[in-house]
C-alpha cells in the first residue's frame, strides 16, 4: 500500500489528476461531514469523512474515514478501507 501512497503523492505534486471541490457539510454545531471525490489514471477515488470534536465528551473517535476506490472502466470496487481515531496516528 505505501507504493500506491507515493505514487498518489506524486501525481498530486505534478497535478496529474482531476480533484473537484471537497463537499463540506455541517452535521451540527462543530460537527462536519466531507466528501472527496478524484479521478486519477484508470481508477475513482472517494473519501468520505466525519468529524466529530463533540466527541471528545464521549468515548468514540473524533474523525471517522472510509476511502473507496473503484474501477474507472466498469465502476467495479477495487479496494475499501476504513479508518477511525486519527487524533492517535
Amino acid at each position: 500500500m505505501i507504493s500506491y501512497r507515493k505514487e498518489a503523492f506524486l501525481k498530486y505534486a505534478i497535478k496529474d489528476l482531476v480533484m473537484p471541490t471537497r463537499t463540506f457539510s455541517e452535521v451540527k454545531g462543530e460537527d462536519n461531514l466531507l466528501i472527496m471525490p478524484c479521478f486519477v489514471d484508470d481508477c475513482i477515488g472517494l473519501k468520505v469523512v466525519t468529524s466529530y470534536p463533540s466527541n471528545h465528551k464521549t468515548n468514540s473517535p473524533v474523525t471517522h474515514a472510509l476511502v473507496l476506490i473503484n474501477d474507472r472502466e466498469t465502476g467495479d470496487l477495487i479496494i475499501y478501507n476504513k479508518r477511525h481515531n486519527f487524533d492517535s496516528d
